[in-house]
């Protein structure tokens, strides 16, 4: 419950705009610096003081000593003091930051675990913002709730420094969930032990245990992750959840070296099949200069040189709606559109589309071999069923006539079966039934007569009916679902992480698509489907005189 209305004044400074929730030892605020106009998120501790006034004035003085310091990945810290002028209940001050918390996009986006390029990037950078600050003081709290991604990609660090000082005054056990607990060094709970850089490694190997997993490591130390994670990744982390402090990374510049080497994905690269020649073909005298940075959604990623960028294009993990920003000029575009990159992207397209229409007319050429062997089998198999009528037929005859009948044994179709009792009327209907029961046969054998000859089955019938159905060729669907199309799909609905794969279905009497699938990291994805289904619904497909007339797939 919030305790201070709207518009209400703080130290003279600050103007309350509304309350957004509290922590574990602070009520938060939203609020406008009156000066700078700038928001700001309000840290009051009035529960705190009245619990422990010692701990409430030591994250007074931590957040003074914070205020001069810059950091690009540290939420930055405009100062604190008293709210009263008794000095009874203190506060501090963060830079608003619009985002969401690592916790809040692991358990919405990745349940299961985030991509293995972008736990690198993240983990990355925590560990250069900890080498920046280590020489000064230590986070000590490090947990997916007090780590952001802001709204323009960046990794960010708020409660810098608070358990370390508060533990000097009261226990702090009481104050971290049992979830947040998984997060924190042994030694944290160990009495009198001391803290350092490595309890922020532990906390670091933990993240990306959680990252990498969607869950935290195990109770023992040990990292928890997929089976299918790499040995040499599994390595880093467990050295850096080792429970003694000197048996984990001697520093954090040392286990950044490490993960930047391992957390790495494991792909064959396109390079050695496709365009070998066009990384040389666009060779430039600052070739190996890293001056780029390529923004992916939230998340930006660098520094690259201008051959980082063009390998990473061929390799599609950089696409071409991504934006390339050059980092000493500021300029900023996306790289089929950035006059650096813009000559070489153009032939890059122009290669792959001539290789995916290769592939394209391969799969064609191997799909119609496959119908026409299948059309000769069912030629084949139409030819043994009219054989097989044939020889019942005669075999049927044959039976006929060796029972017997008038004129030397042969039955006519105005001829009478002998009854018992020699009666001529019971003759007479005898012969109509037989009559009846022939003209049955007749009618029953032209009906199952299939294109081929005929089955003796409705089954046969379909069988033959859909492999005598109109497809669209793969070259025919991909000429009109193409670059641009691509493009398109790519810009509007593809997050910037993940592996993603679209499978269309086109109806040949309107030539429209008419069902859209889709799967993100091998689970459906109703979103993305939705958004490329709009897309390839205005496309304009061959009618053709069947229900469906092709399928496409996309991937990313």
């Amino acid at each position: 419950m919030a305790r201070y209305a709207k518009g209400l004044i703080l130290d003279k400074r600050y103007e309350i705009i509304d309350y957004t929730g509290r922590d574990q030892w602070s009520e938060i605020y939203r609020a406008l610096e009156k000066d700078t106009q700038i928001l700001v998120e309000i840290h009051i501790l009035e529960n705190l003081a009245a619990s422990s006034k010692n701990a409430a004035d030591e994250l007074v003085t931590l957040h003074q000593e914070l205020a001069g310091f810059v950091n690009r990945n540290i939420v930055e810290t405009l100062g604190s003091g008293y709210v009263d002028p008794e000095k009874k209940i203190p506060y501090y001050a963060y830079r608003y930051i619009e985002g969401e918390t690592l916790n809040d996009v692991v358990l919405k986006s990745y349940p299961l675990g985030a991509p293995v390029d972008m736990v690198r990037r993240i983990i990355s950078h925590l560990l250069r913002m900890l080498s920046e600050t280590h020489g000064s003081f230590y986070h000590g709290y490090l947990n997916p709730k007090n780590i952001i991604i802001s709204s323009v990609g960046r990794v960010v660090v708020k409660d810098f420094g608070i358990i370390p000082a508060l533990r000097r005054h009261i226990d702090i056990l009481p104050l971290i969930n049992l979830q947040d607990r998984a997060f924190l060094a042994p030694e944290y709970f160990t009495s009198g032990a001391k803290y350092d850089l490595k309890t922020d490694i532990y906390s670091v190997g933990a993240l990306a245990n959680f990252l990498l997993s969607g869950k935290p490591p195990r109770n023992d130390h040990k990292a928890d992750l997929k089976p299918d994670t790499p040995e040499d990744v599994i390595v880093v982390l467990n050295k850096a959840l080792e429970p003694i402090s000197s048996n984990r990374f001697d520093s954090v510049s040392d286990m950044r070296e490490e993960v930047l080497s391992t957390f790495v994905r494991r792909k064959k690269s396109k390079a050695s099949v496709i365009m070998v020649d066009l990384l040389n073909s666009f060779h430039e005298e600052d070739e190996e200069e890293k001056k780029y940075m390529v923004q992916k959604g939230r998340l930006d990623y660098g520094p690259y040189s201008g051959r980082d960028i063009r390998e990473k294009a061929i390799e599609e993990l950089i696409l071409p709606s991504h934006i390339v920003v050059n980092i000493e000029t500021g300029f900023r575009k996306p790289l089929e559109k950035h006059p650096d990159f813009e000559e070489f992207m153009f032939e890059l397209q122009r290669r792959m589309e001539l290789k995916r229409r290769e592939q394209a007319e391969a799969m064609t050429e191997v799909v119609e071999k496959r119908q026409s062997r299948t059309l000769k089998l069912a030629f084949i198999l139409g030819l043994s069923l009219f054989a097989a009528v044939a020889v019942s037929f005669l075999l049927y005859k044959t039976v006929i006539e060796s029972s017997g009948g008038r004129r030397g044994g042969t039955i006519k179709d105005d001829s009478e079966i002998s009854i018992a009792d020699g009666s001529m009327k019971a003759g007479k209907k005898a012969s109509m039934k037989k009559r009846y029961s022939r003209s049955r046969r007749r009618k029953s054998s032209s009906s199952s007569m299939g294109s081929y000859g005929g089955g003796t089955d409705s089954g046969d019938e379909i069988k033959v009916y859909a492999l005598d159905s109109v497809q669209l060729t793969q070259t025919q669907i991909l000429t009109i679902v193409n670059q641009a199309v691509l493009n398109q799909i790519a810009a509007a609905c593809i997050p910037s992480q993940g592996r993603i794969y679209i499978s269309y279905q086109i109806s040949g009497r309107n030539g429209k698509v008419s069902y859209t699938s889709a799967k993100l990291d091998g689970v459906k994805n109703r979103k993305i489907a939705s958004c490329a289904h709009r897309i390839l619904r205005g496309l304009n497909f061959p009618k053709m005189n069947t229900d469906i007339s092709g399928f496409g797939s996309i991937s990313f």
